[in-house]
This record gives structure tokens, C-alpha cells and sequence, in this order.
């Protein structure tokens, strides 16, 4: 800008806008809202535009009483895709109705443990149980099958066929139900997209329109509704709401959190600390591949989790390791 360049810069992240923009346009539904200079507008008044009602920031958490240990994890060790060691020793449990949040600087072993739990990737050593049954060596049809749903980090690369129908891809896993003498029911399945989109507010033609087609919003409300009309007892969420606009984040929340009245387990992994700690009931901090910090929402201080996330065990003041369960 100071080059007297012209930069217009696309973005769904409200601080990009007001802090380094001169102007900005909102575009909502492939119309022009309105064109405000950005000394006059706010996260607020922006979000509003861009969704065309209020959304709320802060997240509304409703006590739910914890139930039985849904997943199990115990002394998870794991290899990266190059052979180095990603996982040291993972402990923790999530039981049904609970948020558990991994907190974490990008690169600590998050990718690798999300893996771990859908049984995309095969533990080096550890256990891992859900609901008593042990999965530690399951493929991932298994895991889906023992309850476990997956948000995945990269919704095109995993979490959908994107050249297929939404109809097809919103049976991925349960399109025996929809399977009749060897043959596909796809009034049936289609019938069940189209109550997706309905209950999803995803803006899609038709059922029968490729996964491609759709906004990245809309396809992320898509694999949240697959996942979640399964019923799951755990649901491994890795970044749900990364890349969405503010009106499918504060949506995709709200339905997660809902699940857990249906006494649903979630792990949640996302880079967003504020989503972690509004939304966990117990967050847990990974450094290096090693747990190395827990603690309640009620308790969490964010200057804390921010130096383990760093720091790893050299965060605690007093020089000792602090261990699962120490804060909790």
C-alpha cells in the first residue's frame, strides 16, 4: 500500500478487515450489502452484515452432568508420515456429554492423534478404548462402526468425495441403510440429504449438485451433519470451524455443543485458543507430542495454556513436569 499498490484482499477473518484494511464491501448471498470505511465498523456490525442477523461471539454453555468414559486413551505413541516419533505417550479420556480440547502450537502431534482415534493412522504402542472395546489396531470402517464420527481438518481432502452428489457423499457411512438387495435406495438417500440441508441451513441447489459445487461453509455444514445425524458416542472434531464465515462458525458450534445432550464424547482439536477454551469442559495442552498441561474450563487461564503451548513442561514455574490430571 505504501508502493501505492492496490490490494483487495478476500478474507472470512473479521481482524484482517478492521485491522489492516481502509475499506470494506460486504458480500452476502453474491450481493453487495454495503461499502463502509472500516474506521466505522466493528466485528459486530460487520458479522451482522455479512450474515443478516446478530451473531453471538461469546458461547453459551449449558452444564451438562458427564457420563461414562466414552474414549479411552492411554500411552499413545505414533510416527509421522516421515518415521519420526509424533506421539509420546498420549493419555487422556473424554466421556460422554464432555468437551475435551486439545490446545496446541501446528506441528506438536495434534494431526497425527486425530488420526490415531479414527484409525487412519496405526498407533506405534498405547491403547486406545472406546467404550470399553478396544480399537487401538481398527481400520477406520471399524472405528465408524463402534460410533466414532470425524470432522476432518481438510473437508476436501477427507471429508468428501467432491466430485460426487451430496446425496452420495452424505451417506459415505451409513449407505447400508439405504441399500435394499444389493441396490442403492437414492430416493431414500436423497430424501435424507435433502433433510440435512433443510436442518443445516446449507445452501445447495439440489441433493443431486457435486460437493464441489458448494461454498466452503456450506460443505463443512454438510460433514458436520453427516457426521453428526449418526448419533456418534465420540466425535473426533479436528478444526470444525477453520475457513467458514462467522455465520457457519457460531452454527457449527451451537450443534456440537447440542450433541453432547445426546450424550455424545467430543475431542475437539482446533488452533483457535478462544474456541477451545469457550467450548471444552477440560482442555489439554500437547507439546512435542507429549501432554503436558490439563485443565477445567472454570480454571483455564490463557496466558498459561499459551506458555505450555510454547514452553511445553519448562512452563511450569517450578521446574516439574506437570502431568494429565495435575489441574483437573
Amino acid at each position: 500500500r505504501e508502493d501505492g499498490t492496490t490490494i483487495i484482499l478476500i478474507t472470512h477473518k473479521l481482524t484482517e478487515v478492521t485491522e489492516i484494511a481502509d475499506r470494506t464491501t460486504v458480500l452476502r448471498d453474491g450481493n453487495v450489502v454495503d461499502t463502509i470505511p472500516v474506521a466505522e465498523a466493528d466485528r459486530d456490525r460487520l458479522a451482522e452484515m455479512m450474515v443478516g442477523r446478530e451473531v453471538l461471539f461469546d458461547i453459551h454453555r449449558e452444564d451438562v452432568e458427564p457420563g461414562d468414559v466414552r474414549l479411552e486413551v492411554d500411552g499413545v505413541t505414533a510416527l509421522d508420515d516421515r518415521g519420526y516419533q509424533a506421539l509420546d505417550g498420549v493419555d487422556f479420556s473424554v466421556r460422554g456429554g464432555e468437551i475435551v480440547g486439545l490446545a496446541g502450537v501446528s506441528g506438536n502431534g495434534q494431526e497425527q492423534l486425530a488420526e490415531c482415534l479414527v484409525g487412519l493412522r496405526e498407533p506405534t504402542g498405547g491403547r486406545i478404548e472406546v467404550d470399553g472395546v478396544d480399537l487401538t489396531d481398527a481400520t477406520p470402517q471399524r472405528f465408524a462402526k463402534s460410533g466414532v464420527s470425524y470432522i476432518p481438518a481438510d473437508r476436501y481432502e477427507r471429508g468428501v468425495a467432491p466430485e460426487m452428489s451430496l446425496t452420495h457423499n452424505a451417506i459415505l457411512k451409513n449407505h447400508r441403510e439405504f441399500t435394499s438387495g444389493g441396490r442403492l435406495d437414492y430416493a431414500s438417500a436423497r430424501e435424507f440429504t435433502q433433510g440435512l440441508i433443510d436442518e443445516y441451513d446449507i445452501m445447495a441447489q439440489s441433493p443431486d449438485m457435486s460437493a464441489n459445487k458448494l461454498s466452503g461453509g456450506n460443505l463443512q455444514k454438510l460433514i458436520v451433519g453427516r457426521e453428526l445425524s449418526r448419533q456418534p458416542d465420540v466425535l473426533v472434531a479436528q478444526h470444525p470451524t477453520r475457513g467458514v464465515d462467522v455465520g457457519s462458525m457460531e452454527y457449527i458450534r451451537e450443534v456440537i455443543l447440542q450433541q453432547t445432550h445426546d450424550g455424545t464424547g467430543v475431542f475437539l482439536v482446533s488452533d483457535d485458543l478462544d474456541e477451545v477454551m469457550q467450548m471444552s469442559d477440560r482442555i489439554i495442552v500437547i507439546y512435542e507430542g507429549r501432554i503436558v498441561h490439563t485443565t477445567t474450563r472454570e480454571a483455564a487461564d490463557r496466558a498459561t495454556i499459551g506458555r505450555y503451548m510454547m514452553e511445553g513442561e519448562h512452563a511450569d514455574d517450578d521446574g516439574a513436569a506437570v502431568q494429565v490430571g495435575d489441574a483437573a
